[in-house]
């Protein structure tokens, strides 16, 4: 694996809900090597220790970096500007081992749903499935979507029940959509209803860890 360190561009850091901010850092000699699931090494000024943030995208010599301000480091990034050269040790981790030809089911909440966006460029069709506290934290749905995913998402303290998600979409017709979470057996069990065909369809059940 090959990794180092550079001076990244600072193209963008904005705000893209409350506390989570979306920093776009451009090299391109490091930035194409990310992979899904993969991280990096931010250097934070007066800190002694870099700050690790998931790899949210990768496109063009362009890193994506989605963090959550929870402390000076991260308050610190959150007033970096754009043209500032970045210090960062990237990329880091042995990322996800996507295999061509599967279908894939993807699960994040919180800030753990960034590098879930990258996983999702690189496969078809996937189901993407995220959980935020509340409506103020929901971030990257669009960009799913823009991927070619399903996405479901659930926001604590709503009123459907916590076994279950449903949602009508479209993709060559009308489809239900039903996750069923079995907690004792820790399994996530997912099936669409066709209403052309009049039938359910089984995708298929998760071992969650």
């Amino acid at each position: 694996m090959k990794y180092d360190v550079k001076a990244f561009e600072l193209l963008s850091n904005e705000e893209i809900a409350d506390g989570i901010f979306d920093m776009r850092v451009k090299n391109d000699e490091l930035a194409p090597l990310a992979k899904c699931g993969q991280f990096a090494h931010v250097y934070v000024p007066s800190k002694t220790l870099r700050r690790p943030i998931s790899v949210c995208d990768s496109e063009n010599g362009v890193l994506r970096l989605v963090y959550q301000v929870k402390g000076e480091g991260t308050k610190i990034m959150s007033e970096m500007k754009k043209g500032e050269a970045v210090d960062i040790l990237a990329p880091l981790g042995n990322g996800f081992n996507i295999e061509k030809g599967k279908r894939y089911c993807l699960i994040g909440g919180g800030i753990g749903v960034p590098p879930m966006l990258y996983t999702a460029k690189q496969t078809e069709n996937p189901l993407v499935i995220t959980g935020f506290r509340n409506k103020d934290l929901i971030i990257l749905q669009d960009d799913f979507k823009n991927a070619g995913a399903y996405s479901l998402f659930d926001v604590e303290g709503n009123n459907v029940p916590t076994s279950w998600a449903q949602l009508l979409i479209f993709s060559s017709g009308y489809y239900i959509i039903q996750i069923i979470v079995d907690i004792s057996s820790r399994k996530l069990f997912i099936r669409r209803y066709d209403i052309e065909n009049d039938r359910w369809q089984e995708w298929g059940n998760i071992i969650m860890t």
